[in-house]
């Protein structure tokens, strides 16, 4: 199956119940609701109990990260803004409402937020590299451009335009 690295009991149960899954239809490209369908109408998946505490808190992170705002400037801001601290072995996540937060939560936030950007860039390259050297098909994936500032400059334009020719 692979790396194990980092899966827990319940997630190695998850990904059990896929590859059989797939083993027992045959598919190649999976629906999740599908493999839901599957695993529930046999009896192989109960979902497990959770805690009040921790449904409470997936519910509210979800709440908090759903809730936006235009700012004076009419751009449409997340409200909270979550940042990870370590604390011992558990990381704890604390929020701030992003219009009254301290500028060094918003630096943290911003600062980790970036990491996710170059951690998930680094896994998009190392499955383009492990497929040009391993897919069946021989085919080979060109290399992406990881620099977003034109994406960034690019969102900045206007997105309406007037009907009319403008008069130079």
């Amino acid at each position: 199956m692979g790396s194990l690295k980092g899966v827990t009991k319940y997630s190695w149960q998850l990904l059990y119940l896929f590859n059989c899954y797939k083993e027992q239809t045959g598919v190649e490209v999976v629906n999740l609701e599908d493999v839901y369908e599957w695993a529930t109408t046999r009896g192989e998946y109960v979902e497990p109990p959770t805690s009040s505490s921790a449904r409470f808190k997936r519910d509210m992170s979800r709440a908090l990260r759903s809730q936006h705002h235009l700012d004076p400037q009419s751009r449409e801001v997340r409200t909270h803004l979550p940042v990870v601290r370590r604390a011992g072995r558990k990381a704890v996540v604390l929020w701030a409402d992003s219009r009254t937060a301290r500028p060094e939560h918003v630096d943290v936030h911003l600062q980790q937020g970036r990491l996710g950007i170059a951690q998930t860039c680094k896994r998009h390259k190392v499955i383009r590299d492990s497929s040009n050297d391993n897919n069946l098909f021989g085919a080979q994936l060109r290399l992406y451009d990881y620099n977003f500032v034109p994406d960034v400059e690019e969102s900045g334009f206007p997105t309406d335009y007037p009907d009319e020719k403008p008069k130079i």
